[in-house]
């Protein structure tokens, strides 16, 4: 995992370095809702999967032509799943939180809409490596009004969770043009190839609902 992410950070630098053209760079900051694919486990009927978080995310895309961009996206997300798969005891409601930060390298497509040019149709696809940095579980005894203990999980030497993660990455935006930058909303779907668990099917899905501002320098 390690080698997949240096080798995306060459081949970025490499990229800005050999190609003249306009830089953006930016941020982007919102909600995210995530779960995981529990493969073949039969879960209760209303069984909750889902977990709500945010993310925060920096860009830096460089222009190859009229439409299309490459780039990363470096940043933070909070994954996570309202269950605990392959461990189904039933006397607790379990909920995980996972904090990675995240490296994807995008390609970036942006499609102007009108003859004035305002408003505009963006796509991402990309692939990245994401680390955990930080991890929380969340539990209380099913039918209990308390509010929930959090127990802090010591990633660093954690039997049960897996510090890097990989994944597709893909994206649907409006942009709006300001002069020579750019305000947009977008929605991205993460897609995990590996599990967040060790001891058990868990790949990390998630959707991202953002707001952002591209400068062009």
């Amino acid at each position: 995992m390690k080698t997949t992410l240096t080798l995306l950070l060459f081949c970025l630098i490499g990229f800005f370095h050999h190609l003249s053209a306009q830089v953006s760079v930016g941020f982007r900051a919102g909600y995210n809702n995530s779960w995981e694919n529990y493969g073949d486990v039969n879960l209760p009927d209303n069984a909750k999967t889902h977990v709500n978080g945010m993310h925060f995310t920096g860009l830096a895309y460089v222009k190859a032509d009229q439409y299309f961009s490459i780039g990363v996206e470096p940043g933070y997300a909070q994954k996570g799943a309202a269950c605990f798969p392959g461990s189904f005891l039933f006397f607790y409601d379990t909920k995980f939180q996972l904090n990675y930060i995240e490296m994807p390298l995008m390609v970036a497509g942006n499609f102007p809409l009108g003859q004035k040019r305002l408003f505009g149709i963006s796509t991402k696809i990309g692939f990245g490596a994401s680390y955990l940095v930080s991890a929380f579980r969340y539990s209380k005894e099913f039918g209990s009004d308390d509010e929930p203990v959090r127990e802090k999980e010591d990633v660093s030497n954690s039997t049960l969770l897996k510090r890097w993660d990989s994944g597709f990455y893909a994206g649907l935006g409006i942009t709006y043009n300001l002069g020579n930058n750019q305000l947009f909303i977008e929605s991205n779907y993460y897609h995990g190839l590996t599990d967040a668990f060790k001891v058990s099917t868990s790949p990390n899905r998630s959707i991202y609902i953002g707001l952002g501002y591209l400068i062009k320098v």
